[in-house]
């Protein structure tokens, strides 16, 4: 059985909103599912 594995991206998200994108596309390319409090609900 192949592992995926979910990987939390903290950071700020207004400072640093490229980056974060560049990120998610990479761990995308490794087979990852990213993951950061933008895809929460609001409580």
């Amino acid at each position: 059985m192949d592992k995926r594995y979910q990987v939390f991206v903290s950071s700020t998200y207004e400072g640093l909103h490229e980056e974060r994108r560049e990120v998610m596309q990479s761990l995308l390319a490794l087979d990852c599912i990213p993951t950061g409090m933008e895809l929460f609900p609001v409580g």
